[in-house]
């Protein structure tokens, strides 16, 4: 997901994530709930193998408006990447509902770097 400006609060149910919220960098697990203000561009990189789940909550409509227009339906446990949207089709979605997108996608690695640094 790439960094963007709203006030989202998503908790972890199953899984890991990679997440940076301005300058922050951290892991959370399931049971972790994250606190992202409105206006700190973040991110976030789904870590292992595993599926992740996590619930979001957000300040306004505007989200609403974008998973209205963006959203899939899944109709099996696991999506696969030929079935993934064109990530310019997201962004010109996400700019046309008020969900600007601040800058590039978290990479693996930076993910990766991430995890290394909370286990250590």
């Amino acid at each position: 997901m790439s960094p963007r400006a709203c006030s989202r609060q998503p908790a972890v149910h199953e899984g890991q994530i990679a997440v940076r919220c301005g300058n922050d960098t951290f892991v959370a697990r399931a049971g972790d709930y994250v606190s992202q203000p409105k206006g700190v561009p973040h991110t976030f990189f789904v870590l292992g193998d595993q599926p992740t789940r996590i619930l979001q909550t957000h300040d306004g409509e505007d989200f609403l408006n974008f998973i209205k227009q963006a959203g899939i339906a899944v109709t099996g446990p696991v999506r696969q990447p030929e079935d993934q949207p064109d990530v310019d089709w997201l962004y010109q979605i996400a700019d046309a509902t008020g969900q600007p997108v601040t800058g590039p996608p978290m990479s693996a690695e930076e993910a990766a770097q991430i995890l290394a640094a909370d286990s250590a």
